[in-house]
């Protein structure tokens, strides 16, 4: 699963943010404990005074995955998952829906 959106450094001196992406729990997924959010991926970008650049998040198949202490394995949260992105977990402008299939 990947995520782009593009990121601006609006002030007058280079910086450097790490946008995160958070992802809501599967609902398909009734008999294992998950979070609330979970932070799915980061990155680490600097940019220049006025610079805007692409910016793409990779989430590893894994962080799609939780704990099924019925089967004693890994198992996939599929089907519509609400996804957050932003500089901190208080932060997340950014909103999707993604539609996780096996």
């Amino acid at each position: 699963m990947t995520f782009s959106f593009k990121g601006t450094n609006t002030g007058d001196r280079s910086g450097q943010e790490v946008p995160q992406v958070y992802l809501r729990p599967s609902a398909m997924v009734r008999h294992a404990e998950q979070p609330v959010r979970k932070l799915a991926g980061h990155y680490k970008v600097r940019l220049g005074p006025d610079e805007s650049r692409r910016v793409t998040i990779t989430v590893p198949r894994r962080q799609l995955q939780y704990w099924d202490s019925v089967t004693d394995g890994w198992g996939t949260g599929t089907g519509v998952r609400d996804v957050w992105v932003g500089s901190s977990y208080r932060d997340l402008p950014l909103r999707r829906r993604a539609t996780v299939r096996r």
